[in-house]
C-alpha cells in the first residue's frame, strides 16, 4: 500500500514521495526481520532432512554475516530423531558455532551429524583459539545451556580443546531404531 501511495504521490509530484518510499522500504525490512526471528524460533522442519537442512541454512547465514567458512556434513539420514531432539541438536550446533566465531575467533567451523547402530552424534569443530583452561573452568551461560540441552534429549556433551587448536564439541545420544510416521504407521 505504501508503494502504491508513493507512486500516486510521485505522479502528482508531491514532496512527501521520498518519505512514503522510505516507509515502504523500512516496512519491508521489518517484515524480513520478523520472518527470520520466526524461523529462528522453530528452526527444524518436520521432515526427514529437517535437521540437516536447518544446519545448512544456519551455516550459510553465518558465512554471510561473519565472513567465515561453515561446512555441514551429514553422511547418513537420521530419520529416527524426533523434532524436539532435532531442535535441541540444532541449538547446540548454533551455540557452539557462535562461541567458535565470537569467542574463539574461528574462521572455519565444521559441523558433522552422524548416526550408526542406534546412536547419533553431533560434532562441531573449529580452528579458533580453543578453550583456555579446561571446559569445567568456563562458567558461560552458553556452555551450560548446551549441557542442559544434551541432558534433556538423553545425550552427553563433551567439550575439549582440539590437538591442532580450536575446540571440539560433541553431543552423543542413543536414538530409537524406529519412528512412527505422522500417519501412525511404523517404519
Amino acid at each position: 500500500m505504501c508503494s502504491v501511495l508513493a507512486e500516486h504521490l510521485a505522479a502528482k509530484e508531491l514532496s512527501e514521495t521520498p518519505n512514503v518510499r522510505r516507509i515502504a522500504e523500512l516496512t519491508g525490512q521489518a517484515l524480513s526481520v520478523a520472518r527470520r526471528i520466526a524461523q529462528g524460533l522453530f528452526p527444524v522442519r518436520l521432515k526427514e532432512d529437517g535437521l540437516e537442512l536447518a544446519l545448512k541454512e544456519w551455516a550459510v547465514q553465518q558465512e554471510n554475516q561473519f565472513a567465515v567458512t561453515v561446512s555441514v556434513r551429514c553422511p547418513s539420514r537420521i530419520s529416527t530423531i524426533d523434532n524436539e531432539t532435532a531442535t535441541h541438536l540444532f541449538r547446540i550446533a548454533q551455540e557452539a558455532t557462535n562461541n567458535a566465531i565470537r569467542h574463539g575467533k574461528a574462521t572455519q567451523v565444521d559441523i558433522d551429524l552422524a548416526a550408526s547402530e542406534g546412536t547419533a552424534s553431533l560434532t562441531v569443530k573449529d580452528n579458533g583459539r580453543g578453550l583456555l583452561g579446561s571446559p569445567g573452568d568456563h562458567r558461560g551461560m552458553g556452555l551450560n545451556i548446551m549441557k542442559y540441552r544434551a541432558t534433556i534429549i538423553g545425550g552427553a556433551l563433551d567439550i575439549k580443546r582440539a590437538d591442532d587448536g580450536g575446540t571440539i564439541v560433541v553431543c552423543s545420544l542413543a536414538i530409537p531404531k524406529t519412528l512412527k510416521q505422522r500417519s501412525g504407521q511404523s517404519t
